[in-house]
């Protein structure tokens, strides 16, 4: 009988260890293999916005990331950690991000052949294209990302020769700023169409942009922009609380319904500003605003 019970309890001790072992095991595999990182920060400054990831998203291939810094800087210290440490949130999500360093003092022919002009500038390279960057914010960074994500320029046109407001001018009616400067920012071109003397909408048109017209557009305008719909055409439409214009049909062929009315934003009056603005603090999710 005691035999019997020694037994027992060294068969327990036995299954105790296999399982500690294989339960250890398990944890170092997934410690290994799945790597989690969070950011709790109250702020979230250690985590990229949204559209930043959309952007890193875009890049297939390797990024070449060339910095010329000194080791030590009289007024930040060390340079070098304060960009490898921002760069790395960018890494986390696109791990082929190589990142170099040169000292221009102890190299001053390389940083003299970069065309290098401040200590901490670097050189975004992707896809054969390249572009210098003095500016380390991730606004800055993602911005330079998307341009070189564009493998052929975009192009955007705006509807024009009817009053309506212009991308590049910068009256206060215009949304040169800060509308039309951050297409441009994000390596957009920018362009002005008036379909009284254009033939059709240029088919190398990524979007075309139509703000509120102050006089009625032709029929054979209209015709041609129902055929640019047709065709499948990219159209960013601003409706502003006044009549279409003559581009009632356009309405009817998208199947707009407009309601009569005003909209009115109580965040508008907070910021004193005219009740009938609307105060807009993010875009909602849409392919044509993406990255904005």
């Amino acid at each position: 009988m005691l035999k019997k019970i020694i037994n027992h309890a060294a068969l327990r001790n036995v299954l105790f260890v296999l399982v500690l072992c294989g339960t250890a095991g398990g944890l170092s595999y997934l410690a290994t293999r799945h790597h989690v990182q969070r950011d709790v920060t109250y702020t979230a400054s250690n985590s990229l916005a949204a559209s930043s990831v959309d952007v890193l998203k875009q890049l297939v291939g390797p990024v070449n990331i060339t910095v010329y810094a000194t080791e030590q800087d009289a007024r930040l210290g060390d340079v070098r950690k304060i960009i490898r440490d921002f760069l790395s949130l960018y890494q986390r999500y696109k791990p082929d991000i190589h990142l170099v360093f040169i000292d221009p003092e102890k190299e001053p022919e390389k940083a003299r052949e970069a065309r290098i002009q401040m200590n901490g500038e670097m050189i975004i390279e992707y896809a054969g294209r390249a572009e210098h960057l003095t500016q380390i914010n991730e606004q800055q960074v993602s911005s330079t990302l998307l341009r070189l994500a564009h493998t052929k320029s975009e192009r955007v046109m705006y509807l024009s020769g009817h009053g309506e407001r212009s991308l590049e001018g910068g009256a206060n009616f215009d949304l040169g700023v800060p509308f039309g400067a951050k297409l441009k920012q994000n390596g957009y071109q920018l362009g002005a169409l008036n379909l009284a003397l254009a033939q059709e909408v240029p088919n190398n048109v990524s979007t075309l942009v139509i703000t509120q017209p102050q006089a009625d557009l032709l029929p054979g305008e209209v015709d041609k922009l129902l055929r640019y719909v047709d065709r499948g055409g990219n159209l960013l439409w601003l409706i502003d609380a006044e009549p279409l214009h003559g581009l009632e049909r356009l309405a009817e062929k998208l199947d707009l319904v407009l309601t009569p009315g005003t909209v009115i934003d109580p965040a508008a009056t907070e910021m004193r500003a005219p009740a009938t603005w609307s105060i807009g603090a993010s875009y909602t999710p849409h392919p044509i605003t993406r990255n904005f």
